[in-house]
């Protein structure tokens, strides 16, 4: 191999696996290269010592005798001959053998360098044995190869991987990927000192306490921990940032965090603006910020503090930047920080945590957008194809809700990808029609084996059925009959409310899974359920229409209470509650700090979720029998009764 010019640049990192035999080796040469540098500093300290010494001390010294040597004492001789001491004590006078000072005669820096570059070609070459895959093969395997071709999709990584490798461009293979040059890798916190205990906020029983409690409550309703790996000591030796947002979170649930709560609050925020101001990147700080978002306090009347759609944007960039997607890097575990030694099954867990808080970042983007009127802006990421969920553990509840409510969005996500465009003229009849033909087939094929799993997926799954109806209402010439889409969203926006009023009552309210520490999301979801059942019992007469807004004023007491759980801080619940109360009449509604003109489009507007076109048309009178007997019972409209 031709010899190459050294570098001073700093050399890539290569992460490869102790086991192999190639490996071995490229560490017996980093240990030997290391080695030879350190004898070159060993010999430049030498000379400069030399240069230092008077003039008159560089004369020529008497080699000494090995009787001499060994007494410690001056050995007088001549021209090599038996020395005075020897002579006198009657013993054989020997000198050691002159031996050449300097480096020893070894290999150069340079071509152990390039012996690391050979070994490192050898073990990148594919294996001709391999060549032809069997029919069986792993989707494991498969996405390893996927993988390991992504370089020249990616015109960083091959311009990094050029200047790493002078040679010319090298496949990577495996699962490492990109991680290679460091595109793909982490950046985590390094500032420690910002852990909320060492920072005073809080005491550490108050930190166990607290983790304890999100784990029991809270944790169900949003999976991106796992209980048997994220210990409080773990959280605070890894990431301050995911510490503190968890601990806010539950404290705000506390009875016994009034004192701490605001502080924890505080120091979530002031942590999640360092982490951007430093560039920490870390599945870590991807999970701080989701935590912040689904449990999001409520900051003022005019939205203008609501930091939820920006923390949201930073775990999504984030969450893209570091290829949470990807599988990840075989060293990743080693660079976490713990008391012991994590074992295989902790290992297994964070990376299934890794995958699963990928999946969550997209749900939320695409909740989020939704729920804020912002479908137009979203294509559904990663969630139109399908979901790989192997990695999940079987029999396990948690796990059932969260392949359920990924699957849902699944669905939900493909069919707002291919949403995008439907309302122009040029989109033919047939692909509209099967829009809307596809989506139901899969919902109905969802529900046969989903549907039931948990209170929680069953609320998602009807609000999110109203959602793709209100997506086809956007489409011309995709449904037969706009009066038979309309009958269908209130007779779900009505099962909606009946599920979430059932799940009150069945569950207790403080208990695991209890709608006490529900999220964002399942709140907006709850309240929006019941403005749609208001606006749609607008047309009946007074004596039903009060019935009717005596259970919406029921979900709005139901809010009350999910926001007087919330000890600490103010809850999105509240805020919704008193909007609904506004909408039945019962107060006034809260006033704005600034004033919102806003423009009431119909089904073909920019806004699809806007249902004020249902009330200015009058065809629009609903007929009671197109609605279901056991719903219409369960809010107390009798079937005689006309929508007129």
């Amino acid at each position: 191999m031709q010899s190459r010019p050294p570098t001073r640049d700093r050399p890539p990192q290569f992460h490869l696996t102790p086991a192999t035999p190639t490996a071995t080796r490229l560490l017996d040469l980093v240990a030997r290269i290391r080695k030879i540098d350190d004898e070159a500093i060993e010999t430049r300290r030498e000379k400069r010592s030399a240069l230092r010494r008077p003039q008159g001390s560089n004369a020529e010294e008497v080699k000494a005798c090995e009787g001499c040597r060994r007494a410690k004492t001056k050995c007088f001789n001549v021209d090599g001959a038996a020395c005075t001491r020897c002579q006198v004590a009657g013993r054989v006078c020997t000198y050691p053998e002159a031996k050449v000072r300097g480096r020893k005669a070894d290999r150069t820096i340079q071509s152990l360098l390039n012996c690391m570059e050979d070994e490192l070609a050898a073990l990148l070459a594919p294996d001709p044995r391999s060549r032809q895959q069997p029919s069986g093969t792993s989707r494991a395997q498969r996405a390893e190869d996927s993988a390991s071709h992504s370089a020249l999709h990616n015109p960083l990584g091959v311009l990094a991987t050029a200047a790493t490798q002078p040679s010319g461009l090298l496949m990577h293979g495996g699962q490492s990927g990109l991680y290679w040059n460091n595109i793909y890798s982490v950046k985590p916190e390094e500032d420690l000192g910002q852990d909320p205990v060492l920072q005073g906020i809080l005491e550490e029983e108050d930190l166990n306490r607290l983790v304890e409690l999100y784990f029991a409550k809270l944790a169900p309703t949003f999976m991106h921990l796992d209980d048997g790996v994220h210990s409080p000591i773990f959280l605070r030796m890894n990431s301050p940032f995911l510490t503190t947002a968890i601990a806010a979170v539950a404290a705000s649930f506390d009875p016994l965090s009034l004192l701490i709560a605001p502080g924890l609050q505080a120091h979530a925020h002031r942590l999640a603006s360092l982490a951007f101001e430093n560039g920490s990147k870390s599945l870590e700080v991807v999970q701080g910020f989701l935590a912040l978002v689904h449990w999001a306090a409520w900051p003022s009347h005019d939205w203008l503090a609501d930091r939820s759609w920006a923390y949201q944007g930073q775990a999504m960039r984030l969450a893209c930047e570091i290829r949470l997607d990807l599988p990840p890097d075989p060293n990743l575990a080693l660079t976490y920080r713990h008391s012991r030694p994590l074992t295989d099954d902790e290992v297994a867990r964070l990376m299934a945590c890794r995958k699963r808080t990928y999946l969550l970042v997209c749900l939320s983007e695409i909740g989020l957008a939704t729920q804020s009127g912002r479908a137009d802006t979203t294509s559904g990421h990663r969630l139109i194809h399908p979901p790989d969920l192997g990695f999940l553990r079987p029999h396990d509840s948690r796990n059932m809700t969260f392949s359920a409510s990924v699957k849902l969005n699944h669905i939900f996500g493909r069919a707002l990808h291919r949403w995008h465009g439907m309302d122009k003229d040029d989109t033919p009849d047939l692909e509209r029609e099967l829009f809307v033909r596809d989506w139901r087939r899969d919902l109905g094929e969802w529900k046969t084996s989903w549907m039931g799993t948990s209170r929680l997926v069953d609320v998602a799954a009807v609000y999110n059925h109203i959602m793709l109806l209100l997506l086809s209402l956007r489409v011309p010439g995709s449904h037969a009959s706009t009066q038979a889409l309309l009958r269908e969203i209130s007779e779900l926006a009505v099962q909606l409310l009946v599920t979430v009023l059932r799940w009150r009552d069945d569950v207790p309210f403080d208990e695991s899974g209890g709608l006490a520490y529900a999220s964002n999301f399942l709140i907006v979801q709850i309240a929006y359920g019941a403005a749609l059942v208001h606006k749609l019992a607008r047309p009946l007469d007074s004596d039903r229409a009060a019935e009717v807004s005596a259970r919406v004023t029921d979900i709005a007491t139901l809010l009350d209470q999910i926001a007087a759980a919330r000890l600490h801080t103010v809850s999105f619940a509240g805020y919704y509650a008193a909007q609904i109360r506004s909408l039945c009449g019962l107060e006034a509604p809260p006033q704005p700090s600034h004033h919102v003109n806003i423009n009431v489009q119909g089904a073909a507007g920019p806004d699809p979720f806007d249902f004020s076109f249902m009330l200015d048309h009058e065809p629009h009178a609903f007929d009671a029998t197109v609605i279901s007997d056991r719903i219409l019972s369960l809010l107390g409209v009798g079937l005689e009764e006309q929508w007129e």
